[in-house]
């Protein structure tokens, strides 16, 4: 029987793992571009009866619109009476299922009072319409390899303006904004949760981060849920030892630092400016997250 990769870690290594909390250098100044990017837009939800809803995923009921004027996709799930919760649900990397498919996984916290938001960060089906299919290659590295302009040599005049299109800012953005048009839905005071599962939960942990460090974008994660989150702790999942044994996204970051191998350490650094780990220091909110002693990502 095939199983899951423990990385040379027996479980008690694996759960004492901790991640090199010291951010890219590039941290700070890509994170604060995006936030005066976030702050100047005001995303609503409106019911999406257009016969322009994306035809990858036709069963969005609503949408609202992101960064670089994206329409983001989504389904709605409301309880009877008025709201106790408001839950952004995030998905998988891999395809995930039609929306539709989100109502009966839901149910039975909409029939105790939430309203769910179910959305498909932009380049997935039921959010392609404004920017095609990305899915096809590498989402991940989607706007990560980017030449730069800058006239230093190492990124650091260029890459600040350069990553606000990579697909993993943009994302995080996508999440950020679901919150912010679920909150003015629901009103004032009624507390919002995130969930996600694996990719998902990275962005969720990389969002609510952000959201805490900069609470000008006025919106507040009260509770998160992640499942076997990823997206962090690129260093150690970049080691040499480590590059070719991993799968899923992990596998598309090495194969692109390979077709650039000049430009390796620039990359990673870039890489580094959505590590949901060290975006996890900021997290004060509650949180509940399944962890995996083995897992082939």
């Amino acid at each position: 029987m095939f199983e899951p990769d423990d990385f040379g870690l027996g479980p008690s290594a694996t759960l004492a793992h901790v991640a090199d909390p010291a951010p890219s250098r590039f941290h700070v100044p890509v994170w604060n571009a995006w936030t005066k990017g976030i702050v100047a837009s005001t995303p609503r939800l409106t019911a999406w009866t257009s016969p322009e809803i994306d035809p990858a995923d036709g069963t969005a009921t609503h949408q609202f619109e992101s960064s670089r004027h994206v329409r983001i996709g989504c389904r709605l799930f409301e309880p009877h009476g008025v709201a106790k919760a408001g839950i952004v649900a995030l998905h998988g990397y891999d395809e995930p299922p039609a929306l539709v498919r989100e109502e009966e996984r839901w149910a039975p916290l909409v029939a105790r009072g939430a309203a769910v938001l179910a959305i498909r960060v932009r380049g997935y089906p039921g959010s392609m319409l404004d920017t095609g299919d990305w899915t096809s290659g590498s989402w991940l590295c989607r706007g990560l390899d980017v030449p730069h302009s800058g006239s230093t040599g190492d990124g650091s005049d260029s890459t600040a303006t350069d990553l606000q299109a990579w697909s993993l800012v943009l994302g995080v953005a996508d999440v950020v904004n679901a919150l912010r048009a679920l909150a003015a839905h629901l009103g004032h005071g009624v507390p919002l949760y995130l969930s996600g599962e694996s990719f998902g939960a990275g962005l969720g942990a990389i969002a609510t981060g952000l959201l805490a460090a900069h609470p000008e974008i006025g919106v507040e994660v009260s509770r998160l849920r992640l499942g076997l989150p990823t997206l962090g702790d690129w260093r150690w999942r970049l080691c040499p030892t480590r590059r070719s044994r991993a799968g899923g996204a992990q596998r598309q970051i090495t194969e692109m630092l390979t077709l650039h191998a000049s430009r390796s350490e620039e990359l990673i650094e870039r890489l580094r400016v959505g590590d949901a780990a060290i975006h996890a220091q900021r997290i004060r909110c509650k949180v509940l997250c399944k962890l995996a002693l083995r897992d082939e990502v």
